[in-house]
Protein backbone atom coordinates (compact mmCIF):
# COMPACT_ATOMS: atom_id res chain seq x y z
CA UNK A 1 0.00 0.00 0.00
CA UNK A 2 2.76 2.37 1.04
CA UNK A 3 4.05 2.13 -3.05
CA UNK A 4 0.84 3.12 -4.01
CA UNK A 5 0.49 6.26 -1.99
CA UNK A 6 3.83 7.41 -2.68
CA UNK A 7 3.18 6.86 -6.53
CA UNK A 8 -0.14 8.61 -5.93
CA UNK A 9 1.36 11.69 -4.35
CA UNK A 10 3.96 12.14 -7.46
CA UNK A 11 1.33 11.56 -10.11
CA UNK A 12 -0.81 14.60 -8.43
CA UNK A 13 2.59 16.47 -7.77
CA UNK A 14 2.99 16.45 -11.62
CA UNK A 15 -0.28 16.35 -13.79
CA UNK A 16 -3.81 17.65 -13.08
CA UNK A 17 -5.92 15.44 -11.70
CA UNK A 18 -8.92 13.43 -13.88
CA UNK A 19 -11.95 12.04 -12.17
CA UNK A 20 -10.73 8.87 -12.28
CA UNK A 21 -7.83 9.83 -10.27
CA UNK A 22 -9.76 11.59 -7.79
CA UNK A 23 -11.68 7.82 -6.86
CA UNK A 24 -7.60 6.31 -6.50
CA UNK A 25 -7.04 9.61 -4.44
CA UNK A 26 -9.92 8.84 -2.20
CA UNK A 27 -9.25 4.86 -2.29
CA UNK A 28 -5.25 5.27 -1.12
CA UNK A 29 -6.25 7.94 1.76
CA UNK A 30 -8.85 5.87 3.43
CA UNK A 31 -6.40 2.75 2.93
CA UNK A 32 -3.82 4.97 4.84
CA UNK A 33 -6.33 6.10 7.46
CA UNK A 34 -7.57 2.59 8.07
CA UNK A 35 -3.58 1.63 8.54
CA UNK A 36 -3.85 4.59 11.52
CA UNK A 37 -6.16 2.49 13.42
CA UNK A 38 -3.79 -0.46 13.16
CA UNK A 39 -1.18 -1.21 15.55
CA UNK A 40 0.62 -3.81 13.21
CA UNK A 41 3.43 -1.98 11.26
CA UNK A 42 3.07 -2.12 7.54
CA UNK A 43 7.08 -1.57 7.16
CA UNK A 44 7.91 -2.58 3.96
CA UNK A 45 11.35 -2.60 1.43
CA UNK A 46 9.94 0.45 -0.26
CA UNK A 47 10.73 3.60 1.65
CA UNK A 48 8.47 4.89 3.75
CA UNK A 49 6.39 8.11 3.42
CA UNK A 50 8.14 10.61 5.33
CA UNK A 51 5.06 13.03 5.55
CA UNK A 52 1.12 12.66 4.47
CA UNK A 53 1.43 16.50 3.68
CA UNK A 54 0.65 16.27 -0.02
CA UNK A 55 -2.34 13.76 0.05
CA UNK A 56 -3.82 15.11 2.80
CA UNK A 57 -3.75 18.72 1.20
CA UNK A 58 -4.95 16.89 -2.23
CA UNK A 59 -7.51 15.82 -0.02
CA UNK A 60 -8.58 18.94 1.43
CA UNK A 61 -7.89 21.53 -1.65
CA UNK A 62 -10.05 18.79 -3.96
CA UNK A 63 -12.68 18.10 -1.13
CA UNK A 64 -15.89 19.47 -3.36
CA UNK A 65 -14.94 17.34 -6.43
CA UNK A 66 -15.74 13.97 -4.70
CA UNK A 67 -19.08 12.68 -4.56
CA UNK A 68 -21.92 13.26 -1.57
CA UNK A 69 -20.95 9.40 -0.15
CA UNK A 70 -16.95 10.02 -0.47
CA UNK A 71 -17.58 13.63 1.06
CA UNK A 72 -19.35 12.17 4.01
CA UNK A 73 -16.42 9.12 4.28
CA UNK A 74 -14.36 11.64 3.96
CA UNK A 75 -15.51 14.10 6.95
CA UNK A 76 -15.05 11.64 9.46
CA UNK A 77 -11.35 10.83 9.32
CA UNK A 78 -10.37 14.81 8.25
CA UNK A 79 -10.07 17.56 10.63
CA UNK A 80 -8.63 18.07 14.43
CA UNK A 81 -8.39 15.23 16.44
CA UNK A 82 -11.16 15.90 19.56
CA UNK A 83 -10.53 16.88 23.06
CA UNK A 84 -11.79 13.70 24.00
CA UNK A 85 -9.62 11.59 21.85
CA UNK A 86 -6.41 13.66 22.92
CA UNK A 87 -7.50 15.05 26.66
CA UNK A 88 -4.17 16.02 27.77
CA UNK A 89 -2.34 19.42 26.08
CA UNK A 90 1.27 20.84 26.81
CA UNK A 91 2.37 24.67 25.88
CA UNK A 92 6.06 25.06 24.76
CA UNK A 93 8.22 27.20 26.85
CA UNK A 94 8.48 29.97 24.68
CA UNK A 95 3.99 29.68 24.47
CA UNK A 96 3.91 29.22 20.54
CA UNK A 97 2.87 25.31 20.50
CA UNK A 98 0.31 23.23 22.28
CA UNK A 99 1.33 19.38 22.05
CA UNK A 100 -2.29 17.49 22.27
CA UNK A 101 -1.29 13.84 23.66
CA UNK A 102 -2.84 10.99 25.73
CA UNK A 103 -1.63 8.66 28.48
CA UNK A 104 -3.89 6.43 29.18
CA UNK A 105 -4.46 5.17 25.66
CA UNK A 106 -1.34 2.16 25.29
CA UNK A 107 -2.08 2.95 21.73
CA UNK A 108 -1.27 6.76 21.35
CA UNK A 109 0.92 7.12 24.64
CA UNK A 110 4.15 9.24 23.98
CA UNK A 111 7.10 6.98 23.61
CA UNK A 112 9.66 10.21 23.84
CA UNK A 113 9.93 12.96 26.18
CA UNK A 114 7.29 15.82 25.15
CA UNK A 115 9.34 18.68 27.30
CA UNK A 116 11.96 17.64 24.63
CA UNK A 117 9.68 17.76 21.39
CA UNK A 118 8.21 20.61 23.02
CA UNK A 119 11.57 22.45 22.95
CA UNK A 120 12.50 21.26 19.51
CA UNK A 121 9.40 23.06 17.88
CA UNK A 122 10.98 26.12 19.76
CA UNK A 123 13.96 25.94 18.56
CA UNK A 124 12.75 25.38 14.97
CA UNK A 125 10.24 28.42 14.91
CA UNK A 126 13.13 30.66 16.39
CA UNK A 127 15.35 29.20 13.46
CA UNK A 128 12.93 29.26 10.67
CA UNK A 129 11.28 32.64 11.78
CA UNK A 130 14.30 34.47 13.48
CA UNK A 131 17.34 33.23 11.34
CA UNK A 132 16.31 32.76 8.08
CA UNK A 133 13.82 35.05 7.99
CA UNK A 134 10.69 33.35 6.82
CA UNK A 135 7.01 35.50 7.78
CA UNK A 136 5.27 33.58 10.73
CA UNK A 137 2.16 31.36 10.00
CA UNK A 138 -1.37 33.23 10.55
CA UNK A 139 -3.18 32.19 14.00
CA UNK A 140 -5.53 29.46 13.47
CA UNK A 141 -8.60 31.86 15.36
CA UNK A 142 -8.71 29.80 18.65
CA UNK A 143 -9.67 26.33 16.77
CA UNK A 144 -7.45 23.95 19.00
CA UNK A 145 -8.28 26.01 22.03
CA UNK A 146 -5.74 29.08 21.68
CA UNK A 147 -4.06 30.76 18.77
CA UNK A 148 -0.90 28.56 19.83
CA UNK A 149 0.35 26.03 16.79
CA UNK A 150 -1.12 23.10 17.31
CA UNK A 151 0.42 19.80 17.49
CA UNK A 152 -1.39 16.40 17.54
CA UNK A 153 0.67 13.23 19.08
CA UNK A 154 -0.59 9.93 18.57
CA UNK A 155 -0.32 6.56 16.36
CA UNK A 156 0.04 7.27 12.91
CA UNK A 157 0.46 3.86 11.50
CA UNK A 158 2.81 2.46 8.99
CA UNK A 159 5.73 4.41 8.94
CA UNK A 160 4.55 7.91 8.17
CA UNK A 161 6.44 10.31 10.33
CA UNK A 162 3.83 12.85 10.11
CA UNK A 163 1.85 15.60 8.43
CA UNK A 164 0.17 19.08 8.27
CA UNK A 165 -3.20 19.53 7.77
CA UNK A 166 -4.68 23.13 6.82
CA UNK A 167 -7.80 24.64 7.67
CA UNK A 168 -10.61 25.66 5.75
CA UNK A 169 -10.29 29.06 4.38
CA UNK A 170 -11.69 31.97 2.00
CA UNK A 171 -8.15 32.45 0.31
CA UNK A 172 -7.65 29.21 -1.84
CA UNK A 173 -3.65 29.68 -1.47
CA UNK A 174 -3.18 30.34 1.99
CA UNK A 175 -4.34 28.45 5.60
CA UNK A 176 -3.68 28.09 9.13
CA UNK A 177 -2.71 24.98 9.82
CA UNK A 178 -2.03 22.23 12.35
CA UNK A 179 0.34 19.12 12.72
CA UNK A 180 0.03 15.47 13.62
CA UNK A 181 3.02 13.18 14.41
CA UNK A 182 3.71 9.75 15.71
CA UNK A 183 3.48 9.36 19.24
CA UNK A 184 6.69 6.92 19.48
CA UNK A 185 8.38 6.24 15.95
CA UNK A 186 9.76 2.34 16.77
CA UNK A 187 13.02 1.42 15.09
CA UNK A 188 11.17 -1.23 13.40
CA UNK A 189 9.24 1.06 11.40
CA UNK A 190 11.27 4.09 10.92
CA UNK A 191 14.87 5.39 9.68
CA UNK A 192 15.31 7.37 12.62
CA UNK A 193 13.70 6.36 16.06
CA UNK A 194 12.36 8.25 19.04
CA UNK A 195 13.33 11.98 20.29
CA UNK A 196 15.20 12.30 17.29
CA UNK A 197 12.45 11.44 14.59
CA UNK A 198 10.45 13.46 16.51
CA UNK A 199 12.47 16.54 16.44
CA UNK A 200 13.03 16.06 12.79
CA UNK A 201 9.37 15.90 12.19
CA UNK A 202 9.24 19.26 13.99
CA UNK A 203 11.41 20.97 11.81
CA UNK A 204 9.66 19.40 8.25
CA UNK A 205 6.14 19.87 9.62
CA UNK A 206 6.42 23.94 10.83
CA UNK A 207 7.68 24.65 7.79
CA UNK A 208 4.40 23.13 5.74
CA UNK A 209 2.80 25.53 8.54
CA UNK A 210 4.86 28.22 7.13
CA UNK A 211 4.52 27.27 3.63
CA UNK A 212 0.65 27.39 3.30
CA UNK A 213 0.01 29.80 5.96
CA UNK A 214 2.33 32.58 4.83
CA UNK A 215 3.20 31.75 1.43
CA UNK A 216 1.35 29.59 -0.65
CA UNK A 217 -0.31 25.73 -1.11
CA UNK A 218 0.78 25.21 -4.91
CA UNK A 219 -0.99 21.60 -6.05
CA UNK A 220 1.41 21.54 -9.05
CA UNK A 221 4.66 21.23 -7.18
CA UNK A 222 4.27 19.32 -4.12
CA UNK A 223 7.76 18.48 -4.63
CA UNK A 224 9.37 21.93 -3.83
CA UNK A 225 6.69 21.98 -0.45
CA UNK A 226 8.83 18.30 0.23
CA UNK A 227 11.84 19.35 -0.98
CA UNK A 228 12.24 22.76 1.57
CA UNK A 229 10.57 20.60 4.81
CA UNK A 230 13.04 17.85 4.36
CA UNK A 231 16.35 20.65 4.00
CA UNK A 232 14.88 22.44 6.84
CA UNK A 233 15.41 18.83 9.09
CA UNK A 234 19.04 19.57 7.83
CA UNK A 235 19.12 23.22 8.26
CA UNK A 236 17.52 23.07 11.82
CA UNK A 237 18.98 19.70 13.41
CA UNK A 238 22.47 18.99 11.78
CA UNK A 239 23.13 16.42 14.04
CA UNK A 240 20.01 14.01 12.94
CA UNK A 241 20.53 13.09 9.35
CA UNK A 242 17.34 11.30 8.62
CA UNK A 243 17.38 12.49 5.06
CA UNK A 244 20.06 10.27 4.15
CA UNK A 245 17.79 7.53 4.22
CA UNK A 246 15.96 9.19 1.10
CA UNK A 247 18.61 10.10 -1.37
CA UNK A 248 19.65 7.07 -2.87
CA UNK A 249 16.68 6.95 -5.48
CA UNK A 250 17.32 10.72 -6.51
CA UNK A 251 21.22 9.31 -7.03
CA UNK A 252 20.32 6.61 -8.48
CA UNK A 253 18.14 8.58 -10.93
CA UNK A 254 19.02 12.19 -11.87
CA UNK A 255 17.64 11.21 -15.74
CA UNK A 256 14.46 11.89 -14.21
CA UNK A 257 13.17 15.20 -13.51
CA UNK A 258 13.79 16.74 -10.62
CA UNK A 259 10.65 18.51 -10.33
CA UNK A 260 8.99 15.26 -10.59
CA UNK A 261 10.74 13.72 -7.56
CA UNK A 262 8.84 13.26 -4.33
CA UNK A 263 10.56 15.82 -2.72
CA UNK A 264 12.10 13.85 0.04
CA UNK A 265 14.76 12.38 -1.83
CA UNK A 266 15.69 15.79 -3.50
CA UNK A 267 16.07 17.82 -0.55
CA UNK A 268 19.70 18.30 -1.29
CA UNK A 269 19.18 20.57 -4.13
CA UNK A 270 18.18 23.11 -1.28
CA UNK A 271 21.36 21.98 1.20
CA UNK A 272 23.22 22.91 -2.40
CA UNK A 273 22.06 26.00 -3.06
CA UNK A 274 22.68 26.93 0.82
CA UNK A 275 26.15 25.56 0.65
CA UNK A 276 26.92 26.95 -2.72
CA UNK A 277 25.89 30.19 -2.29
CA UNK A 278 26.94 30.81 0.66
CA UNK A 279 30.61 29.93 -0.89
CA UNK A 280 29.87 32.00 -3.62
CA UNK A 281 28.75 35.09 -1.50
CA UNK A 282 32.22 34.42 1.03
CA UNK A 283 30.43 33.66 3.80
CA UNK A 284 27.24 35.36 3.92
CA UNK A 285 24.12 33.79 4.32
CA UNK A 286 22.69 33.80 0.61
CA UNK A 287 21.92 30.55 0.76
CA UNK A 288 18.56 30.79 3.34
CA UNK A 289 17.95 34.30 1.18
CA UNK A 290 17.58 32.70 -1.98
CA UNK A 291 15.06 29.75 -0.18
CA UNK A 292 13.13 32.49 1.10
CA UNK A 293 13.15 34.62 -1.51
CA UNK A 294 12.18 31.43 -3.85
CA UNK A 295 8.91 31.08 -1.40
CA UNK A 296 8.48 34.77 -1.88
CA UNK A 297 7.80 34.47 -5.36
CA UNK A 298 5.41 31.48 -5.37
CA UNK A 299 2.94 33.70 -3.82
CA UNK A 300 2.43 35.07 -7.07
CA UNK A 301 1.22 32.88 -10.58
CA UNK A 302 4.53 31.13 -10.45
CA UNK A 303 5.72 27.42 -10.54
CA UNK A 304 8.29 26.46 -8.19
CA UNK A 305 11.12 25.89 -10.69
CA UNK A 306 10.09 29.72 -12.46
CA UNK A 307 10.29 30.28 -8.99
CA UNK A 308 13.45 28.98 -8.41
CA UNK A 309 15.17 30.82 -11.63
CA UNK A 310 14.05 34.23 -11.30
CA UNK A 311 15.55 34.46 -7.61
CA UNK A 312 18.90 33.11 -9.55
CA UNK A 313 18.70 35.82 -11.97
CA UNK A 314 17.65 38.63 -8.72
CA UNK A 315 21.00 36.93 -7.44
CA UNK A 316 23.33 38.10 -10.71
CA UNK A 317 23.13 34.12 -11.24
CA UNK A 318 21.84 31.97 -13.98
CA UNK A 319 19.65 28.85 -13.27
CA UNK A 320 21.03 26.73 -16.46
CA UNK A 321 24.41 27.67 -15.06
CA UNK A 322 23.69 26.47 -10.74
CA UNK A 323 21.80 23.81 -12.39
CA UNK A 324 25.32 22.73 -14.19
CA UNK A 325 26.92 23.50 -10.95
CA UNK A 326 24.83 21.03 -9.43
CA UNK A 327 25.55 18.02 -11.75
CA UNK A 328 29.16 18.76 -10.50
CA UNK A 329 28.58 18.65 -6.87
CA UNK A 330 26.45 15.66 -6.99
CA UNK A 331 29.23 13.62 -8.92
CA UNK A 332 31.36 14.64 -5.41
CA UNK A 333 29.73 12.64 -3.04
CA UNK A 334 30.56 9.28 -1.30
CA UNK A 335 33.90 7.82 -2.10
CA UNK A 336 34.52 11.10 -4.39
CA UNK A 337 33.43 13.41 -1.89
CA UNK A 338 35.87 16.36 -1.17
CA UNK A 339 33.95 18.41 1.59
CA UNK A 340 36.05 21.24 1.62
CA UNK A 341 34.97 22.40 -2.11
CA UNK A 342 31.32 20.61 -2.47
CA UNK A 343 29.14 19.31 -0.29
CA UNK A 344 30.35 19.26 3.90
CA UNK A 345 28.26 15.67 4.33
CA UNK A 346 29.14 14.43 0.92
CA UNK A 347 30.81 11.55 2.10
CA UNK A 348 27.62 10.30 3.79
CA UNK A 349 25.98 10.30 0.53
CA UNK A 350 25.47 7.90 -1.98
CA UNK A 351 27.47 7.66 -5.17
CA UNK A 352 26.02 9.31 -8.07
CA UNK A 353 24.50 6.66 -11.00
CA UNK A 354 26.36 6.48 -14.57
CA UNK A 355 24.38 7.41 -17.36
CA UNK A 356 27.11 6.16 -19.64
CA UNK A 357 30.38 4.57 -18.82
CA UNK A 358 32.56 3.72 -22.31
CA UNK A 359 36.01 3.43 -23.67
CA UNK A 360 37.80 6.39 -25.60
CA UNK A 361 40.69 6.26 -28.02
CA UNK A 362 42.37 9.09 -29.51
CA UNK A 363 42.62 9.92 -32.12
CA UNK A 364 39.05 8.94 -32.87
CA UNK A 365 36.17 10.72 -31.74
CA UNK A 366 33.76 9.29 -29.11
CA UNK A 367 30.59 10.22 -30.30
CA UNK A 368 26.87 9.19 -28.79
CA UNK A 369 22.81 9.83 -29.18
CA UNK A 370 20.82 10.57 -25.84
CA UNK A 371 17.61 11.87 -25.40
CA UNK A 372 17.15 13.94 -22.01
CA UNK A 373 14.56 15.26 -20.32
CA UNK A 374 13.73 19.07 -18.86
CA UNK A 375 15.68 19.83 -15.62
CA UNK A 376 17.55 16.03 -15.29
CA UNK A 377 21.17 15.18 -15.08
CA UNK A 378 23.52 13.04 -17.27
CA UNK A 379 26.24 12.06 -16.02
CA UNK A 380 28.89 10.27 -19.18
CA UNK A 381 31.90 8.41 -18.38
CA UNK A 382 34.74 8.19 -20.88
CA UNK A 383 38.04 6.28 -20.45
CA UNK A 384 40.92 7.40 -22.34
CA UNK A 385 43.14 4.29 -22.51
CA UNK A 386 45.74 5.55 -24.94
CA UNK A 387 46.75 7.81 -21.88
CA UNK A 388 49.27 6.29 -19.02
CA UNK A 389 48.06 6.45 -16.95
CA UNK A 390 44.40 6.04 -17.96
CA UNK A 391 42.17 9.65 -17.89
CA UNK A 392 39.22 8.89 -16.50
CA UNK A 393 36.52 11.94 -18.09
CA UNK A 394 33.26 12.34 -16.49
CA UNK A 395 30.83 14.99 -18.53
CA UNK A 396 27.77 15.74 -17.36
CA UNK A 397 24.95 17.13 -19.86
CA UNK A 398 22.65 19.08 -17.90
CA UNK A 399 18.83 20.02 -19.75
CA UNK A 400 17.72 23.27 -17.68
CA UNK A 401 14.64 23.71 -19.92
CA UNK A 402 11.84 25.32 -17.47
CA UNK A 403 8.86 25.58 -19.77
CA UNK A 404 9.38 22.12 -21.14
CA UNK A 405 9.38 20.49 -17.54
CA UNK A 406 6.28 22.82 -16.88
CA UNK A 407 4.18 22.27 -20.60
CA UNK A 408 5.93 18.64 -21.12
CA UNK A 409 7.34 17.15 -18.11
CA UNK A 410 8.38 13.69 -19.53
CA UNK A 411 9.05 14.40 -22.65
CA UNK A 412 12.43 14.07 -24.69
CA UNK A 413 15.24 15.96 -26.17
CA UNK A 414 17.72 14.44 -28.15
CA UNK A 415 21.02 15.24 -27.96
CA UNK A 416 24.09 14.61 -29.90
CA UNK A 417 27.66 14.36 -28.22
CA UNK A 418 31.08 14.21 -29.48
CA UNK A 419 34.47 13.73 -27.44
CA UNK A 420 37.56 14.07 -28.81
CA UNK A 421 41.16 15.03 -28.12
CA UNK A 422 43.97 17.43 -29.60
CA UNK A 423 47.49 18.32 -28.54
CA UNK A 424 46.94 16.78 -25.16
CA UNK A 425 43.24 18.77 -24.60
CA UNK A 426 40.25 17.92 -25.16
CA UNK A 427 37.19 19.45 -27.09
CA UNK A 428 33.42 18.61 -27.04
CA UNK A 429 30.44 19.37 -29.33
CA UNK A 430 26.63 19.06 -28.24
CA UNK A 431 24.11 19.93 -30.97
CA UNK A 432 20.20 19.69 -30.02
CA UNK A 433 17.52 21.53 -31.42
CA UNK A 434 17.24 23.65 -28.03
CA UNK A 435 21.42 23.53 -27.50
CA UNK A 436 20.80 26.67 -25.14
CA UNK A 437 19.12 24.74 -22.28
CA UNK A 438 21.91 21.97 -22.72
CA UNK A 439 24.91 22.79 -20.48
CA UNK A 440 28.05 20.81 -19.47
CA UNK A 441 30.20 19.99 -16.84
CA UNK A 442 33.25 18.76 -16.98
CA UNK A 443 35.72 16.35 -14.50
CA UNK A 444 39.18 14.56 -15.62
CA UNK A 445 40.47 12.27 -13.27
CA UNK A 446 38.10 13.76 -10.17
CA UNK A 447 38.75 17.23 -10.64
CA UNK A 448 36.71 19.63 -12.14
CA UNK A 449 37.66 21.73 -15.08
CA UNK A 450 36.80 24.26 -16.87
CA UNK A 451 34.06 22.90 -19.91
CA UNK A 452 34.75 21.27 -23.15
CA UNK A 453 32.17 23.26 -24.47
CA UNK A 454 28.91 25.23 -23.10
CA UNK A 455 25.34 25.02 -24.67
CA UNK A 456 23.82 27.59 -22.22
CA UNK A 457 22.87 30.85 -22.68
CA UNK A 458 24.06 33.50 -20.23
CA UNK A 459 21.25 35.92 -19.12
CA UNK A 460 23.35 37.23 -16.79
CA UNK A 461 24.47 40.97 -18.62
CA UNK A 462 20.41 41.00 -19.57
CA UNK A 463 17.86 42.83 -17.97
CA UNK A 464 15.28 40.56 -16.39
CA UNK A 465 12.54 40.05 -16.80
CA UNK A 466 11.51 41.54 -20.51
CA UNK A 467 8.99 43.08 -20.29
CA UNK A 468 8.13 44.33 -17.00
CA UNK A 469 4.80 43.55 -15.81
CA UNK A 470 4.16 45.56 -12.62
CA UNK A 471 1.35 42.83 -11.93
CA UNK A 472 3.88 39.76 -12.54
CA UNK A 473 7.17 41.28 -11.24
CA UNK A 474 8.38 42.54 -8.03
CA UNK A 475 11.97 44.30 -9.13
CA UNK A 476 13.68 44.79 -12.30
CA UNK A 477 17.73 42.92 -12.72
CA UNK A 478 19.99 45.36 -13.59
CA UNK A 479 23.60 43.72 -14.13
CA UNK A 480 26.76 45.83 -13.84
CA UNK A 481 29.66 44.68 -16.12
CA UNK A 482 32.11 45.14 -12.80
CA UNK A 483 31.80 46.79 -9.65
CA UNK A 484 33.60 46.55 -6.07
CA UNK A 485 31.35 49.84 -5.09
CA UNK A 486 28.33 48.67 -2.36
CA UNK A 487 25.93 50.98 -4.16
CA UNK A 488 25.45 52.41 -8.05
CA UNK A 489 23.70 55.52 -9.83
CA UNK A 490 20.96 54.18 -11.41
CA UNK A 491 19.04 56.84 -13.65
CA UNK A 492 15.74 56.17 -15.94
CA UNK A 493 15.26 57.92 -19.58
CA UNK A 494 12.10 58.03 -21.94
CA UNK A 495 13.16 57.73 -25.29
CA UNK A 496 12.93 61.57 -25.07
CA UNK A 497 15.86 61.72 -22.61
CA UNK A 498 13.08 62.95 -20.21
CA UNK A 499 14.85 61.86 -16.53
CA UNK A 500 11.76 59.87 -14.90
CA UNK A 501 13.66 58.23 -11.97
CA UNK A 502 17.21 58.96 -9.83
CA UNK A 503 18.40 57.14 -7.32
CA UNK A 504 21.61 54.78 -5.44
CA UNK A 505 20.84 51.41 -5.15
CA UNK A 506 22.82 48.85 -3.26
CA UNK A 507 24.86 46.09 -5.23
CA UNK A 508 24.47 42.22 -5.09
CA UNK A 509 25.69 39.46 -6.72
CA UNK A 510 29.59 38.98 -5.54
CA UNK A 511 31.17 38.05 -9.35
CA UNK A 512 28.17 38.70 -10.99
CA UNK A 513 27.10 42.19 -9.49
CA UNK A 514 23.35 43.11 -9.91
CA UNK A 515 20.82 46.22 -8.99
CA UNK A 516 17.31 46.02 -8.24
CA UNK A 517 14.46 48.23 -8.65
CA UNK A 518 10.65 47.97 -8.26
CA UNK A 519 9.96 50.08 -11.51
CA UNK A 520 8.89 52.92 -9.49
CA UNK A 521 9.36 56.69 -9.76
CA UNK A 522 11.13 58.14 -6.66
CA UNK A 523 7.20 58.82 -5.23
CA UNK A 524 6.26 55.49 -5.62
CA UNK A 525 4.45 55.97 -9.05
CA UNK A 526 3.65 53.26 -11.82
CA UNK A 527 5.86 53.81 -15.42
CA UNK A 528 3.95 53.80 -18.09
CA UNK A 529 4.24 51.14 -20.88
CA UNK A 530 7.07 51.64 -23.12
CA UNK A 531 10.72 51.66 -23.73
CA UNK A 532 13.10 53.27 -21.34
CA UNK A 533 16.74 54.07 -21.07
CA UNK A 534 18.89 53.46 -17.89
CA UNK A 535 22.62 54.37 -16.89
CA UNK A 536 24.20 52.71 -14.19
CA UNK A 537 27.40 55.03 -13.49
CA UNK A 538 30.23 53.73 -10.75
CA UNK A 539 33.98 53.32 -10.82
CA UNK A 540 34.04 56.24 -13.30
CA UNK A 541 32.69 54.32 -16.08
CA UNK A 542 28.80 54.34 -17.45
CA UNK A 543 26.88 51.51 -18.37
CA UNK A 544 23.81 52.33 -20.79
CA UNK A 545 21.26 49.77 -21.84
CA UNK A 546 17.24 49.38 -22.26
CA UNK A 547 14.05 47.79 -21.04
CA UNK A 548 10.94 47.54 -21.40
CA UNK A 549 7.54 48.09 -19.60
CA UNK A 550 4.56 46.53 -20.14
CA UNK A 551 1.10 46.98 -18.25
CA UNK A 552 -1.90 44.93 -18.70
Amino acid sequence: MIRRILLLMFLFGALKISAQNYDSLFTEFMDLKENQNSIVSTKSDSKPIKCAFGIHAEIKHNFDRFSTAQKNQLAKVLGRPSPSELPLTLDSPMGLFKLHYDTTNVFDKPGYDLNELAEAFDSSYNFQINVMGFDPPPSDNGLGGDNKIDVYIWHLGGDVYGFTEFDDSNNPNQFSAYIQMDNDYPAKSYYTSGINAAKVTAAHELHHVIQVGSYAYKSDDIFYHELTSTAMEEFVFDEVNDYYAYMGSYFRETRFPLTLSDGYESAVWNIFINEKLNKEFHGQKKGFEFIKRTWEILRGDYRAIEAIALSFTEFGLTFSNEFSDFGAWMYFTGARADTENYFSEGVAYPSISLSMDDEFIPPASAALALSTRAITLNYLQFTNIAEDPLDVIICVISNSDIVESIERPLGLLDVSYTLSQSDNNYFSKVTSSKKQFISEANIINNIQVTPFSSGSSDIGKIVFPQPFNYQKHINLIIPLENSDNSEVELIVFTPSMDVVYKNFHEVFGGTNPFIRWDAKKVNGEYLPSGVYIYSTKYDNSETIGKFVIFND
